[in-house]
């Protein structure tokens, strides 16, 4: 059974500092500076810079904004450097893609990140690496059984899990069942870290989602106005994140009230 608890917080990914004032006037808790058409969307740490500047210039400043490093592969130290740099460029959350590493190879990589993060990023920063769910990566990590793994190798504050390639139209449920899902949030609540979900999720997709326990949820199309057609590539609009957001709480609460029907008054 998933734990009992508040509903999941939604991140939403954003080209810049419009979409990401959307995104938080509609009630999202994250928003990840991206490049939409890119599987690791990494941006320019003026774009981050300018787009953190906007929330706190419209009083937005709760909304905490992360971004991707690791979109090529590189040294220990290179990418060191580069989680140093988006902190300094205004992200509250540094996330890591492991990309055809083995467990050991990540957890190694990861260890001098999150040093860094830790004693030089300021304080309050988040280390979340993100682990793919495609079955030709899944060959060197499994994201389920290793993930957790590789949080409490790290120390880092999370594991998210996602799909490496955006335009194929394949999401992640169709690479895990809710149970799985379940199942890895349980893993991570156990050490008291985060349990983050993304790749290609749907509105109807977070009444499910809502009762296995994940913390974070990440949307881009589902944010999105139209060209419904290209649905990564529309604007993200408020009005549909509201609805989202709104979704997911009522879902969650519906959640703990068939929960809460079942435990004795004297729990």
């Amino acid at each position: 059974m998933a734990r009992i608890g508040r509903a999941p917080r939604l991140l939403v990914s954003a080209r810049g500092p419009n979409e990401a004032e959307e995104a938080a006037r509609g009630g999202a808790a994250f928003v990840d500076v991206a490049i939409p058409g890119s599987p690791f969307g990494t941006p320019y740490p003026l774009n981050l810079w300018s787009t953190k500047g906007r929330l706190v210039s419209e009083r937005l400043a709760h909304l905490r904004v992360s971004t991707l490093i690791g979109a090529e592969r590189t040294s220990r130290a290179a990418l060191a450097q580069a989680a140093l740099g988006v902190c300094a460029a205004g992200a509250d959350a540094v996330r890591v893609a492991i990309v055809e590493q083995t467990l050991e190879a990540a957890a190694y990589l990861l260890d001098s990140i999150v040093r860094t993060v830790r004693h030089l990023g300021g304080p309050g920063r988040w280390v979340v690496p993100v682990v793919f769910v495609d079955r030709d990566l899944r060959r060197f990590f499994d994201p389920w059984q290793d993930g957790p793994e590789l949080a409490r190798r790290s120390g880092a504050d999370g594991i998210q899990v996602d799909t490496f390639d955006k335009l194929s139209g394949t999401r992640i449920l169709d690479h895990a069942s809710l149970d799985d899902v379940a199942a890895f949030a349980a893993d991570m609540h156990e050490m008291k870290l985060q349990a983050w979900l993304s790749g290609g999720l749907e509105a109807r997709d977070l009444e499910g989602l809502a009762g296995t326990g994940i913390d974070v949820i990440g949307v881009r199309g589902a944010a999105c106005g139209p060209p419904r057609g290209r649905a990564r590539y529309g604007p993200v609009e408020a009005g549909i994140v509201r609805d989202l957001v709104r979704r997911l709480r009522a879902a969650a609460s519906r959640e703990r009230g068939e929960v809460l029907q079942g435990v004795p008054n004297s729990w």
